[in-house]
């Protein structure tokens, strides 16, 4: 009998190995299209790509996100290591992504300003989008641009996600691919619902796959169950923000995606504007807020004691930095408020539209961190233009918050967690 050569054997072992390995291999090919408009999203910060709008290293880069906020148990350490075990990483122990990610773009879509600055030289949203020029506050001009210089976003964008990864790892995916179309999108300023996605069409393995949509007058309990299926509920790290099977949320119902975005940044707006009339007593843009940090900037640039002055500043739960202009005032310079030790905090809160099979609904979730490890400051410039950083507080007691509701600062209920008093607003 003849022997077989060994590099044949060699050979013959990589081709089953392989064969094995496809067996055991997911492909999936998902189809979206963007609920609302993508924002930024290119090589360049806040810049929209027209020729190639989603990115591959964009998806991935989520994907690892929502896999962290949904799977990613025990502390730092061991989150990084199951995580580059997954999706590949780098160093010493550098390993191989088991995730293939590629974009194809179906529909490019089309270019459009959320700003007008033609009328008047005044700068205002475009119609219809009043409320969302709150979520857009990084695009908006100056008086001196022209319509040709605006920064725009993208709109109308449709595209397929081809992704594939072994079996032994669907439910790490699909967890991450859940939280990502629910709660995530593409681009910049996610959490404000910008670059929202709606899945339209799953295939596996050349199987077309049902595709379920929430309702939307069961959104709530649909969106808890599927909490306590995707979220692991072992030990989480504080440190990562993370979801859990009692994750805080609330919804609201919409007649579409797009009125479901409106509602839920006006929600914001109107919370965290909170503004009454002195003459009239009544809510009103225009009048003087009622939130606290104002008249605690005031005391401490001044150094004046004011009566009842609560020297807090809990709006900072919302993410820093928090910028303090007083434009009527100008012995008061620019405040930034921000967290101890760091440039930034992105916001836990996000704001969605979820579109249902027969409607919408908003939703407003809380990604759960510690926030605030080191402590926040406020940072300014002095007289002699010394910039002074000092040591503040954003947590309020008890009678602060009772101080402040009795104040004028309805919205807060009395409460000490602004976000939960945000939730109870929503």
């Amino acid at each position: 009998m003849r022997k077989i050569r060994e590099e044949w054997k060699v050979e013959i072992e990589n081709l089953q190995k392989i064969e094995r390995a496809s067996a055991n291999k997911v492909c999936q090919i998902r189809q979206y299209r963007l609920i609302t408009p993508l924002f930024g999203g290119g090589v360049e910060a806040g810049i929209v790509d027209e020729t190639n709008p989603i990115r591959e290293t964009s998806i991935r880069g989520q994907l690892r996100f929502w896999w962290r906020a949904t799977r990613g148990t025990g502390d730092v350490k061991d989150v990084k290591k199951r995580e580059d075990e997954i999706f590949g990483g780098g160093g010493e122990n550098a390993s191989q992504s088991k995730v293939f990610v590629k974009v194809e773009t179906i529909n490019h879509g089309s270019l459009m300003s959320i700003f007008d600055v033609r009328r008047e030289r005044r700068v205002r949203p475009i119609r219809g989008y009043e409320a969302i020029a709150y979520a857009a506050f990084p695009l908006q001009p100056s008086r001196e641009q022209t319509e040709q210089q605006l920064n725009k976003v993208l709109s109308g964008v449709k595209f397929k996600l081809h992704i594939s990864f072994p079996e032994e790892i669907r439910c790490d995916i699909e967890a991450a691919l859940w939280a990502w179309e629910t709660f995530g999108g593409v681009g910049a300023r996610t959490r404000r619902g910008f670059g929202a996605i709606e899945l339209l069409s799953v295939e596996e393995n050349g199987v077309g796959k049902e595709v379920k949509k929430y309702s939307k007058n069961m959104a709530e309990s649909q969106i808890r169950d599927d909490l306590r299926k995707f979220v692991k509920s072992n030990h989480r790290d504080q440190r990562i923000p993370h979801l859990s099977p009692e994750t805080k949320f609330k919804v609201l119902v919409a007649k579409d995606a797009e009125d479901a975005w409106r509602i839920a940044i006006q929600k914001l707006k109107d919370f965290r504007q909170f503004r009454i009339d002195r003459r009239t007593g009544r809510r009103s843009p225009f009048g003087k807020s009622q939130w606290c940090e104002p008249d605690a900037i005031r005391n401490i640039v001044r150094g004046r004691r004011v009566n009842n002055l609560v020297e807090k500043f809990p709006r900072a739960a919302f993410g820093l930095p928090i910028l303090f202009h007083f434009p009527q005032d100008g012995t008061i310079p620019d405040v930034a408020l921000k967290p101890k030790d760091y440039e930034r905090v992105a916001s836990p809160l996000i704001l969605k539209p979820i579109p249902c099979e027969d409607g919408a609904v908003a939703v407003a979730i809380l990604l759960e961190r510690e926030l605030f490890p080191n402590g926040l400051v406020i940072e300014y410039e002095d007289k002699d233009k010394k910039i002074v950083n000092k040591n503040v507080k954003a947590n309020l007691s008890a009678n602060e918050a009772i101080i402040l509701t009795k104040g004028g600062l309805t919205v807060l209920r009395n409460k000490t967690d602004v976000i939960e008093a945000f939730f109870d607003f929503f």
